[in-house]
């Protein structure tokens, strides 16, 4: 099973948009998908339709009350959902302790899933529910935004992953995803130096800022369900097949 978690501590650079989109995009092409929301904000059941969304989801698992298959909701045949849950944002300020980190990554090895990939939405903060995340993943993907602040966010963020790496073991894949991409002359010089710092992490394409981007969470619908023929559409088409072949370029 495949665990990537969506994370940059930065935020603002679309990781709820690209983990909702790239679940259900894996999810039309006949994959097993779970989608986590780990974000206290709670955002991404929105973008499946799921608005008043009050039910216990990972704070449930986190609080040792309950394993991940009880709390899964199923959205399709082939499309799995967590909640934040009501009590996630009281638990984002919970101090590590010893084997505190490891929750969740535990409570999946004792569930019995039957899923292709798992996705984790992750909060934009270096605390107890990103630790847990980056614990549980075996494969990362940074959305990063192209701009001098979103540079940045990436060196921080990898210097985190890298003090992981001792303790947990090297991620299989670090995927950075360029992410509300416009075009601009200022783009142009970051994507020079994303394409000469990370040449191997660096998926070739980019999720454009676009209109339709913003208006389908407000219908509960991923890109693909609500505009199947937009270039955004096409997009998370791509980058799903990217991620299945394993390789970035």
């Amino acid at each position: 099973m495949r665990v990537i978690a969506c994370v940059n501590q930065k935020g603002g650079v679309g990781k709820t948009t690209i983990c909702a989109n790239l679940a259900y995009a894996l999810s039309v092409q006949g994959k097993r998908v779970l989608a986590i929301d780990l974000d206290p904000q709670a955002q991404l059941g929105q973008s499946f339709g799921l608005f008043q969304n009050k039910r216990p989801g990972v704070d449930q698992v986190l609080a040792g009350k309950k394993g991940f298959a009880e709390v899964v909701q199923e959205l399709s045949q082939t499309l799995g959902f967590i909640s934040a849950g009501p009590s996630l944002q009281r638990l984002e300020s919970t101090p590590m302790g010893k084997g505190r980190g490891l929750l969740l990554k535990k409570a999946l090895k004792n569930a019995n899933l039957d899923y292709d990939f798992v996705l984790l939405d992750c909060p934009p903060s270096s605390g107890f529910l990103v630790v847990n995340a980056l614990a549980m993943a075996n494969e990362l993907l940074t959305p990063v935004t192209p701009d001098y602040f979103g540079l940045s966010g990436v060196s921080t963020l990898l210097a985190t992953v890298k003090n992981f790496e001792k303790m947990l073991g090297k991620y299989n894949k670090h995927w950075l995803v360029v992410s509300r991409m416009q075009k601009r002359k200022l783009t142009d010089d970051v994507m020079k130096k994303l394409e000469h710092y990370f040449p191997n992490n660096l998926v070739s394409v980019q999720i454009a800022e676009r209109a339709v981007l913003a208006e389908c969470p407000s219908h509960g619908r991923p890109v693909q369900a609500y505009a199947p023929n937009s270039a955004s559409s096409k997009d998370f088409a791509v980058l799903a097949e990217t991620i299945l072949s394993g390789e970035a370029t």
